[in-house]
């Protein structure tokens, strides 16, 4: 047998480590009191805390052992091609591999399978431990249906019913039928990430006790840690490295290292410490780790030398693409220069760093092999996305500083090669001037050989006429065709808003001088100098201009004039409608609101509206990242398929959709009124200090730009006086207006892709939820007796009892919003649907679009 190490490094701990693992004791003794006692219970914590290794090395054991249950350890893995189905993979786990009394009835359902063990083995208690529960959502819906209907029939007691009626038929004992009457003491336990544990609402309706009780995984506490790094040091046995132990001031070193600001230590950074301890014991034969071992520096030098050794690792191999992927890429320095890990889905990966003109089925594969190699040496750490696929980031703060030092000396070496080649380029240049002037020296004296004959230089000149004419047409030719290809590469830069890597793209552009492409070149400069130009970063927007031989200017309002100067009407108008919302003037009038269907939430009743304006499409990822930009603020978190400009922006909350409302009223030059917010409240413009109960709007006199009334909402959807009456904004054809559940691929869409409705607005049907002003409240109004259809009205609706300008309640919890978006049915895309949510809830679905009075 090959000697062990004592520590495991940043692999988690398995079942045959059982003896190894320290400092989990509480957290153990509590998670088996929830196991023993309820049927369903969530483990749940942050990334990289323990929590495989708490149930292979702890859990599993202390169940068996304690005899409280069999164990089944399952696992699914993300979706990918070849990977079975959830409930495909949990039936094969649990069934028992020979045959049994109740195989001439056998199906592939859980409750199936585990009877068949039961009555097999004679065990009455199980424990399914599903870990890394998250990976089930990535399969498609149909997959979580089946498992979340087989998991609910299993964990029921009693005999199903089309079982009772199957059995009649089979010959079994006495004995065979109390067994398969027996209950089963089925108990489940699901491991999931915290910021994941919002997709088991998922399987709440079949499964209502999911999440009731619900024990969180924290990092270890100062004494579980020393636990942790002395135990297995001091254990006997048959270890690659001899008995040793920590001297007091060794031991106390390395905890204050790896403490964070809440005292406690993550079990990563201290086995990867503890395996260095290890190894140096094997080498050198010490018995004990002391103080001289353990200062700052050493230590920190330890995590220098982990990652510098494993990107050295042979299976990672395309090492400039690592070192890149990582310290450009995933770590970001900070002023202080110190820096910050961020997180990469595989998309935005593929999209960075996918070799030019190499299939994308090549370089996904190619990436993929290289983040593999990278999440098994421990550098990177992979979670599944909430929409599918993969993101990755660094596997702890610790190794940023670590990256930081990587990518200076990577600076430096690139540095020193750069001036190689710019020798070597000279001496190049100055060969082939020499060369030249050779050629040219021959070629001199051909031609005053050529002098000689009058008809045989007209020969010549007529020939030389020729090929220049063909090599004319040929640079020309080349030229739109490089420039064709730098405008693709330029637009696929702006919408994923990398405006930044535009300018060395425009500056060849416009350097090859093609006159077929000239004013579109144009236009790819003007367009980012704008952005710059409203983001207020003017040095970057007077950079960009220079290219079209602009010189400094020293403000905004500048800026903004020599773009217009520079651009048709037609342009730049196109520019503030793609930056800027474009309103659509909606005429008032009255209408009827709701649905006829007797719900007292949706009860049919008579509005009556003033004109107002509305946004043609939901405010996108390009108008509200330009806010941000402008404000130096950052995005909450961005969704799995990454930033695109023409798409909705979404993960907003209502409050932050009052804030972007009141930054575009002041950058539209509305600044005598507080867009929305009450003057008489202290400090208005200080929106998250206030209590959103003493929140007032004056929605029908502000002039400013604000979210819409849900009155006002409803009857732009249903087109407002053209309406024609449909069931969703525009049609009745919901493939036509909407992205929603079966068509929209998981994800946002772009804006205007689908039919307007009557008004010509986009989107109001699907694609993100949209916040509205009003709190949400059931209608406290009459049902219209005389309604049939679940329709609009007009203008010849009779006014008497109708409600005016109606705003909602004048409190409440939760905020209004409507339309359905890319992840419901069909049925919650009405232009009559209902939604509401918490004015701080964000998330990946949910977005507005802005209004203004007239």
């Amino acid at each position: 047998m090959t000697p062990r190490n004592r520590y495991p490094g940043t692999k988690p701990f398995t079942a045959e480590q059982k003896e190894l693992f320290y400092g989990r004791k509480q957290e153990t003794d509590d998670l088996m009191k929830l196991i023993r006692f309820q049927q369903m219970v969530v483990l749940y914590g942050k990334s990289g805390l323990g929590k495989s290794s708490l149930l292979n090395a702890s859990i599993k054991n202390q169940a068996e052992t304690r005899k409280i249950a069999e164990v089944f350890s399952i696992r699914f893995n993300a979706s990918s091609e070849g990977e079975d189905a959830p409930l495909r993979k949990t039936f094969a786990a649990l069934a028992p591999a020979q045959a049994t009394v109740l195989t001439p009835i056998a199906d592939h359902t859980l409750w199936f399978a585990m009877k068949a063990r039961q009555m097999a083995s004679g065990q009455k208690s199980f424990l399914l431990v599903f870990d890394q529960f998250e990976e089930l959502f990535t399969y498609p819906d149909a997959a979580v249906e089946a498992f979340k209907e087989g998991l609910t029939e299993l964990t029921r007691s009693g005999l199903p019913q089309r079982v009772e009626g199957a059995v009649k038929n089979l010959a079994l004992s006495e004995a065979d039928l109390d067994a398969l009457y027996e209950t089963m003491d089925v108990k489940v336990l699901f491991a999931i990430r915290s910021d994941r544990m919002h997709l088991l609402d998922q399987l709440s309706d079949a499964l209502p006790d999911i999440l009731r009780h619900c024990y969180e995984l924290k990092a270890l506490v100062e004494t579980d840690a020393r636990e942790a790094i002395v135990q297995p040091a001091a254990m006997e046995g048959d270890f690659q490295s001899p008995r040793f132990s920590y001297t007091p001031d060794a031991l106390n070193d390395v905890i204050g290292f790896l403490k964070d600001e809440d005292g406690r230590v993550e079990a990563i950074q201290l086995q990867t410490l503890c395996q260095a301890f290890e190894t140096r014991v094997r080498q050198t034969g010490g018995v004990s780790v002391t103080a001289d071992d353990t200062p700052v520096a050493k230590l920190k030098a330890i995590i220098d030398d982990y990652y510098t050794t494993q990107l050295g690792d042979p299976q990672i191999l395309d090492q400039p693409t690592a070192h890149r992927l990582i310290e450009d890429e995933l770590v970001i320095e900070t002023g202080d220069g110190k820096g910050v890990r961020v997180t990469l889905h595989e998309l935005s990966i593929l999209a960075k760093f996918a070799r030019p003109g190499a299939s994308e089925a090549t370089e996904k594969g190619r990436l993929k092999k290289l983040l593999e190699a990278l999440v098994n040496v421990h550098l990177l750490r992979r979670e599944t996305g909430a929409r599918g696929g993969d993101t990755y980031e660094l596997s702890h703060d610790r190794l940023i500083e670590s990256a930081l030092k990587s990518k200076k000396v990577y600076i430096v070496e690139t540095r020193r090669r750069q001036k190689e080649a710019e020798e070597a380029q000279r001496e190049s240049e100055l060969t082939e001037a020499k060369n030249q002037a050779e050629l040219e020296r021959n070629r001199n004296e051909r031609l005053q050989k050529a002098l000689g004959e009058a008809e045989e230089q007209t020969r010549v000149a007529n020939e030389t006429r020729i090929i220049a004419e063909n090599l004319l047409k040929e640079l020309r030719e080349t030229s739109d065709k490089a420039v064709e290809l730098l405008l693709n590469e330029i637009d696929r830069n702006i919408l994923l808003l990398e405006y930044e890597s535009t300018f060395e793209k425009c500056q060849i552009a416009a350097g090859l001088k093609s006159e077929k492409y000239k004013q579109a070149v144009k236009e790819r400069i003007l367009e980012t100098a704008f952005w710059f130009t409203e983001i207020e970063a003017h040095e970057l927007a007077i950079k960009m201009l220079q290219i079209l031989g602009v010189g400094s200017l020293p403000n905004r309002a500048d800026l903004l004039t020599v773009l217009q100067n520079n651009s048709t009407p037609e342009f730049y108008s196109f520019l503030q409608e793609r930056y800027y919302p474009k309103l659509i003037d909606v005429e008032g009038g009255v209408f009827k609101m709701g649905t006829p269907n007797g719900k007292k939430d949706k009860l049919l009743h008579q509005v009556k509206l003033s004109s107002f304006q509305i946004a043609e499409t939901q405010t996108t990822v390009w108008q509200y990242l330009l806010y941000l930009k402008a404000n130096s603020l950052l995005l909450d978190d961005a969704p799995p398929w990454g930033l695109l400009g023409d798409h909705p922006i979404m993960n907003v909350n209502w409050y932050e959709g009052v804030e972007y409302s009141n930054w575009l009223s002041a950058r539209k030059g509305k600044n005598d009124i507080y867009y929305g917010i009450d003057k008489t409240i202290e400090d208005p413009n200080n929106i998250s200090s206030h209590d959103p109960l003493k929140w007032t709007i004056s929605v029908n006199s502000s002039k400013g730009f604000r979210l819409p009334t849900e009155a006002e909402w409803e009857f732009a959807a249903r087109g407002g006086a053209l309406s024609r009456g449909y069931e969703y904004s525009g049609s009745n054809n919901i493939n036509a207006v909407a992205w929603y559940s079966k068509n929209s691929k998981n994800r946002t869409n772009p804006v205007r892709q689908k039919q307007p409705n009557e008004l010509g607005l986009f989107d109001m049907s699907g694609n993100v939820w949209e916040w509205c002003y009003d709190w949400y409240k059931v209608y406290d109004v009459e049902p219209d007796s005389s309604a049939d259809s679940d329709t609009v009205g007009n203008n010849n609706i009779a006014v008497s009892g109708a409600v005016i300008n109606p705003t909602g309640a004048v409190m409440g919890a939760e905020r209004v919003d409507r339309g359905g978006s890319w992840r419901h049915a069909a049925e919650r895309c009405r232009v009559s649907t209902r939604d509401d949510s918490y004015p701080t809830y964000r998330d990946y679905y949910l977005g507005f679009r802005v209004a203004s009075s007239l």
